[in-house]
């Protein structure tokens, strides 16, 4: 049985033999760290580096009778089959778990959602949005941050239009909210840069990659209608929405 951790340190000169090392160690969870040789990598020597995340499988060294690592190997290299059931996606790095965002089915989603951080919730959030995933699975969600329940909110609408009016007016209280928390700087706006458009002369524009997306690229996605024409024809409560988002982005653009 595989297991998982991360790689505590490899390899480097050694004072006493005058040569390198040919062996490391891994970090466990709650168990003591576990000796492995070079002799069984089943990777590239130089990508085994300290906090690399690894999967193992555990076996009894013949010399001195300890468990040691054998068929050590990154773990992005795993299939997802096995890095959900071995609930080892937090092992990942931000790159790493992006890579799989694009694999991830809709009983996945629930189960890494504790696991990811703001930025690829976000992101995960844009592609359920794009790719018209059940949003039922939103509701499943356990989420403190204020912009992101707002942002599940609006993802949500896309499945819910007739509840569309009561639901944006929501989302406009908790981006209120954070707008405040912003302003008496208890939330960073720089975290969220990489949603807000970078140009003047930004359009919104659905058909691009949603990693991709911006904020009104999503809000247009979800809205179906052109936002433009209804905020035009008096709905409010998108208004509410667009306003917070725009006083948001002056904000980001003010800390740039």
């Amino acid at each position: 049985m595989r297991e998982v951790g991360i790689v505590k340190w490899f390899g480097g000169y050694n004072p006493s033999t005058h040569k390198l090392n040919d062996y490391g160690y891994i970090i466990r969870k709650n168990k003591p760290d576990l000796y492995f040789n070079r002799s069984h990598l089943r990777c590239k020597v130089k990508v085994i580096t300290p906090e690399a995340a690894v999967s193992f499988e555990i076996g009894i060294n013949f010399k001195n009778n300890m468990e040691q690592a054998f068929k050590v190997k990154l773990l992005r290299n795993e299939n997802l089959e096995f890095i959900m059931l071995s609930d080892a996606f937090h092992y990942l790095n931000s790159e790493e778990k992006f890579k799989f965002l694009n694999d991830f089915n809709e009983e996945d989603i629930v189960k890494i959602w504790v696991n990811l951080e703001f930025k690829l919730k976000i992101l995960l959030l844009f592609r359920i949005s794009s790719e018209n995933l059940n949003t039922e699975v939103l509701e499943k969600f356990i989420e403190k941050d204020k912009f992101i329940r707002a942002i599940i909110l609006i993802v949500w609408i896309k499945k819910h239009r007739d509840k569309k009016t009561i639901v944006y007016d929501k989302a406009s209280v908790l981006l209120s909210f954070y707008f405040k928390k912003i302003l008496d700087g208890e939330e960073e706006a720089e975290k969220l840069r990489f949603i807000f458009p970078q140009n003047k002369n930004y359009k919104v524009d659905i058909n691009k990659a949603w990693s991709e997306w911006t904020v009104f690229d999503l809000v247009q996605d979800c809205n179906d209608t052109n936002i433009a024409e209804d905020m035009d024809a008096g709905n409010h409560e998108l208004i509410k929405i667009v306003t917070c988002l725009y006083a948001i982005d002056k904000q980001i653009q003010e800390a740039w």
